[in-house]
């Protein structure tokens, strides 16, 4: 938490509990994230003059159509938020549709995280392991598709010899799982979070530990997304455009959408479906590094145009926030 936050759970929906959680804190400002659901809420602070922002607000097609229904009791509620900072152009026309006045788009908060961080010391240990053999990182996965990405890592390697395929793990408490797993099925594993190095013969290494993401993109030409390959919504693709990997999806980044639609557009993404397209996939880029580079400079471009103006959303919140001679809080709401 920061210094001078505090945390306070948002009251239950109704009229009256929440005028009391506002007559108690007595706010100056209010912010929803993604979503005002919490109607009696909204209507209790517009009620007592508060600003109000929306930040980061996305509406799902069925709840778009529910809130047109309900649109004479919607449009006024709206019309008074002082700010709604859509996700998306097509959030805000909706938001527009519904009432809305004060509508902007500054991007989607979710994919504003700065590059991970990452030890120049470790980095520079994991290159001299490595060596001149072909490297790739599975990251962020999940179960169900560790198998899958071995599978491919064993055709792939009858091409590439010497290949190191990484898998970073969304649960890091899952790694020695993992690697149990796949030692069963007759590969060598190394697990970093068992103080095992990377050996000449390892053939998967195991990273458990989300620490190192940063390290890793930082190292390997090429990237899985997982949480793409099973039905999980996939993560950030952005992430590892940014420090101009080569990206590889599976079919499933639900969540994720639009930035997946930029990077493929611009033929920064490739989608695969399972083990023999990833292995083919890898093959070729690993195979051909003039090409993994141009993806990954396109990546990087792309991502440099999709991430978040947060000094603008930033400066746009702050004229509705208090001046700091102030000591009113500020409440920030999650519906």
């Amino acid at each position: 938490m920061p210094r001078h936050a505090v945390h306070q759970y948002a009251p239950l929906d109704d009229t009256g509990i929440a005028g009391r959680f506002l007559d108690f804190w007595k706010p100056q400002a209010a912010i929803w994230i993604e979503s005002m659901a919490c109607f009696n809420l909204v209507s209790e602070t517009l009620k007592r003059g508060i600003a109000t922002a929306l930040v980061n607000g996305h509406m799902e097609t069925e709840q778009f159509k529910r809130w047109c229904r309900l649109r004479p009791l919607i449009a006024p509620m709206l019309a008074n938020i002082d700010m709604v900072a859509a996700q998306t152009t097509h959030d805000a026309a909706q938001f527009k549709i519904l009432g809305a006045r004060h509508v902007y788009r500054f991007g989607n908060l979710k994919y504003a995280t700065p590059a991970p961080p990452h030890d120049q010391r470790a980095a520079s240990t994991l290159v001299s392991e490595v060596g001149r053999r072909p490297i790739w990182l599975a990251a962020n996965t999940h179960e169900g598709e560790e198998e899958e990405i071995a599978q491919a890592h064993a055709i792939a390697e009858q091409r590439l010899p010497g290949l190191v395929t990484i898998i970073a793990p969304r649960q890091p408490y899952r790694g020695a799982a993992i690697a149990d797993t796949l030692r069963f099925e007759g590969f060598r594993v190394a697990r970093r979070g068992a103080g095992e190095r990377l050996a000449p013969d390892t053939q998967i290494y195991v990273i458990d530990s989300m620490d190192d993401l940063g390290i890793l993109y930082h190292l390997v030409p090429v990237v899985l997304v997982g949480g793409s390959l099973i039905p999980k919504g996939g993560h950030n693709p952005l992430e590892p455009a940014h420090l101009g990997c080569a990206v590889l999806v599976g079919p499933y980044m639900d969540d994720f959408v639009e930035p997946t639609a930029e990077l493929t557009a611009a033929g920064a993404v490739q989608t695969v479906g399972n083990a023999h397209s990833l292995a083919a996939a890898l093959i070729r880029l690993l195979g051909d590094p003039a090409l993994a580079r141009q993806r990954g400079t396109v990546a990087r471009r792309v991502a440099e145009q999709e991430w978040v103006a947060l000094s603008d959303l930033i400066a746009a919140l702050s004229r509705l926030l208090p001046t700091p001679a102030t000591t009113a809080p500020a409440i920030a709401a999650r519906a």
